[in-house]
């Protein structure tokens, strides 16, 4: 996994850094369209020194910013004022760099809007202006740049190479581009894998659950209902036997006031026998009397 993470990670960097060749070629196919403008704008008196290379270029801009009176103007042909100068250009400059993504990037070709007027020599010069940008600058690095690019090589270029590359990359760290966190493709793919595994799951136990609930409440709805169905029964089965009770209690009052009456008859009955055995006894002791 370490591996893998390291090669992503390499994969993503080298994509940036031929971004940022590509774009470092394109500054320099500009930058010399506009020195070859500029040397055709000079006034005549400072044209002798156009034809001998990008020192004499240098020094004739030089001279022309001082009779112009603005000291900056001799760096007024870098690839940053290029951008400056011209609102398009630093916009779609800035709108190439800022929507770069992670995981997407898009072509070099569509960073600079005059790229598409490149030449077959600087299309040739791939290489070196990759190895430029991914090494880091050097003057045997910038000397194979410029003989690709059919620059004559001064000292005088190679610092105002640094100077300018110095520039942009201040530049480029003020406006708040900044490029993609350097982290790990594979561990970011990890936490997008986990999440919609998460997420599945989330759904799945959702639904679960869902499903459980609905079990639990119609199995709670059928124990209502059964128990409601068992109570009227249970208070109609009441009602009757509180009816059968009232009414075999009237039953057992009749029954009671009937036996008092059997009873006092009775009572009546006994007293009336004892009577006649009395009179019975009576009579015949006075027979005995009478009989001799």
């Amino acid at each position: 996994m370490a591996i893998t993470n390291r090669t992503s990670f390499q994969e993503t960097n080298s994509l940036q850094l031929a971004q940022s060749a590509d774009s470092l070629e394109s500054a320099l196919a500009q930058f010399s369209k506009l020195a070859a403008s500029i040397e055709h704008s000079v006034p005549a008196a400072i044209q002798p020194n156009a034809g001998r290379g990008f020192d004499e270029w240098i020094a004739s801009d030089l001279q022309y910013g001082a009779l112009l009176g603005e000291d900056e103007t001799a760096l007024s042909a870098s690839p940053y004022s290029v951008s400056v100068e011209s609102p398009l250009l630093e916009q779609e400059l800035l709108s190439s760099n800022a929507t770069s993504s992670l995981f997407e990037f898009s072509d070099a070709s569509q960073a600079f809007s005059f790229e598409s007027q490149a030449s077959p020599a600087q299309d040739a010069s791939l290489d070196s202006i990759d190895q430029i940008a991914s090494l880091g600058l050097s003057t045997s690095k910038l000397q194979r740049a410029a003989a690709a690019l059919n620059i004559p090589w001064s000292q005088e270029l190679e610092r105002s190479v640094i100077r300018q590359t110095r520039k942009l990359s201040g530049v480029v760290s003020g406006s708040g581009i900044q490029s993609a966190p350097q982290q790990s493709i594979s561990s970011v793919f990890n936490v997008k894998n986990v999440s919609k595994r998460s997420h599945s799951l989330g759904e799945g136990e959702s639904e679960e659950i869902i499903a459980k609930r609905a079990k639990n409440t119609d199995a709670a709805r059928r124990s209502r209902l059964k128990k409601l169905v068992k109570r009227e029964g249970l208070e109609a089965k009441a009602t009757d036997l509180e009816a059968t009770n009232h009414r075999l209690n009237t039953r057992v009052a009749v029954l009671e006031t009937e036996k008092n009456g059997f009873l006092i008859k009775e009572a009546e009955r006994n007293a009336r026998i004892a009577q006649l055995e009395a009179k019975i006894m009576e009579a015949h002791l006075t027979l005995k009397t009478r009989l001799p």
